[in-house]
């Protein structure tokens, strides 16, 4: 079994939040931020994770991970984050956080049901998916905040075995 874990290269912010760019690659205490009082929903797409699974593989379990909050203090904040793939559409909603301080946020995950997503080699390796945060007001009169400090997106797969004939004798290589 094999566990690989990518973080986004690339951004397109299609909600104005602020220092985007720090959503990309690991957690470094830098957070994008978006205040609203929107009730439209600000999305900040992540993508260009760079997965190359061999083809064969078999796709055994595929987690989100986020480190994003919203501050208590801020209760109309709708932050979530999102996966999607074709019509299927997988989301979740991170917890608050004590203060307005980046540095407190901490990582959130969900595996995503297989079952519910039909999630391919193919679709991850071609990025034919979708991943973005985002933040919205409850009730369009009071803010919402959001702090975004990193995703990931973690795949573990098997590959099959492979034979290979050495002399009189069979020898098993796993791949």
């Amino acid at each position: 079994m094999t566990v690989v874990r990518k973080y986004p290269t690339e951004y397109v912010n299609e909600g104005a939040w602020a220092n985007p760019q720090y959503i990309l690659g690991e957690a470094d205490n830098q957070c994008a931020t978006k205040l609203t009082t929107s009730t439209s929903p600000l999305k900040l797409y992540c993508k260009t994770f760079g997965f190359n699974i061999p083809a064969d593989a078999t796709i055994i379990r595929v987690t989100l991970g986020a480190k994003a909050q919203y501050p208590v203090a801020y209760p109309h904040s709708l932050l979530l984050m999102y996966f999607k793939l074709g019509s299927y559409l997988w989301g979740w909603a991170p917890s608050s956080i004590s203060s307005l301080n980046c540095a407190l946020t901490f990582w959130q995950t969900d595996n995503i049901d297989l079952g519910v997503i039909p999630i391919t080699v193919a679709d991850l390796n071609n990025e034919t998916f979708q991943v973005w945060l985002q933040i919205s007001s409850d009730d369009g009169v009071n803010s919402a905040i959001a702090f975004g400090d990193a995703v990931y997106l973690e795949v573990e797969y098997t590959v099959p075995a492979l034979a290979r004939m050495v002399g009189d004798g069979l020898t098993w290589v796993v791949g």
